[in-house]
């Protein structure tokens, strides 16, 4: 009797067999495993992250107008100045501007009459950038698009308004007509009175010796 609980004893003993310690540093492998795979995934997750959220952001603000010399009987030229930003969290890449000039009452159904588009330098972030091109137009009222892009995809599009008038009348043409103005010689009034008192005098001079 005295065997048995000395039996029951040994039964409720904790193995050392090698199975179970390589059953233990097995799992303990593995689960080290696990876990470098998930970081290396999440980082690679969080990375292509930033990259897709913080992008470049180009918008287009509104245009100004300089006109010059008529180009013909009812047309004008015109040179408009447009400023590119980038309000994003990353440098931009090659950009292109994209203009096109519709007539107002057609601008709904995106009728345009000109169209162009030239490439722009890249624009660091909160930067800026002044583009310039020309155009000739006769007397009416126009909607102007611009349209920005990178690699060919399509970012931004901003529109306003323009009218040409009859009496739009170039700054310059009007320097040059004061300038003409100031180039002519011309009398002045104090010079007039003296011509006439000189005048007035040689001929009371005749009249007397009469």
């Amino acid at each position: 009797m005295d065997d048995e609980p000395a039996k029951e004893k040994r039964y409720w003993e904790r193995s050392t067999s090698k199975k179970s310690s390589r059953l233990m540093i097995s799992f303990i492998v593995s689960l080290i495993v696990m876990l470098v795979v998930v970081s290396v995934v999440a980082g690679y997750g969080y990375i292509r992250y930033r990259e897709l959220s913080e992008r470049p952001e180009i918008y287009v603000e509104r245009g100004l107008f300089e006109f010059h010399r008529e180009g013909g009987d009812d047309t004008v030229n015109i040179t408009a100045y447009v400023t590119m930003v980038n309000s994003g969290d990353k440098d931009s890449g090659p950009l292109e501007l994209e203009y096109m000039v519709m007539p107002a009452d057609r601008a709904s159904e995106n009728i345009f009459i000109h169209q162009d588009r030239f490439p722009v330098d890249p624009i660091a972030v909160d930067e800026s950038v002044q583009v310039s091109f020309n155009l000739t137009l006769s007397v009416g009222n126009y909607r102007m698009a611009y349209r920005s892009y990178e690699d060919d995809f399509f970012s931004y599009e901003a529109r306003q308004g323009l009218r040409v008038k009859e009496d739009d009348i170039p700054e310059d043409d009007i320097e040059d007509e004061y300038a003409m103005d100031e180039e002519t010689p011309f009398v002045s009034a104090a010079t007039m009175i003296l011509i006439i008192i000189i005048t007035a005098v040689i001929w009371g001079k005749k009249y007397d010796k009469r």
